[in-house]
């Protein structure tokens, strides 16, 4: 709000001594009020944050998922790897089994009498010593 006090010289209107209109005309005052109001219609650059936001948003989902990925991966990796080893080791002690029974037969066929014959085929081969009586 602005408030002026002024007076106005008649001359400087034009005006030369007319009578009954006085030389000066004032003192006055008069009193303005402004107000301004402003409001954005349209906005390229809001619209181009807004998309880019959009876009931020769509690419952390994205990221989010590709995270759960390779989560998912390298859980089912690593159970796979677990039941590889296992059956590694299945393998290994099927081996030891294999190689224990067949261990306990050739000291089982040992200790029992020899077939016939077989006596003669050794001594043919020199693994049975001959006697020198």
């Amino acid at each position: 709000m602005f408030e002026n006090v002024g007076q106005v010289s008649v001359a400087t209107l034009g005006i030369k001594n007319v009578p009954g209109i006085p030389r000066v005309i004032g003192p006055y005052s008069y009193s303005t009020v402004d107000a301004s109001l402003t409001q954005t219609l349209f906005s390229f650059e809001s619209i181009q944050r807004f998309r880019a936001a959009r876009t931020a948003e769509q690419a952390a989902q994205l990221s989010y998922q590709d995270i759960l990925d390779v989560v998912t991966l390298t859980v089912g990796n690593a159970y796979l790897q677990v039941i590889e080893t296992s059956s590694r080791i299945e393998a290994q002690q099927a081996q030891v089994r294999n190689a224990q029974a067949l261990y306990d037969q050739a000291v089982g066929s040992t200790r029992r009498a020899p077939v016939r014959g077989s006596t003669r085929l050794a001594r043919r081969f020199n693994f049975i010593p001959r006697s020198t009586t």
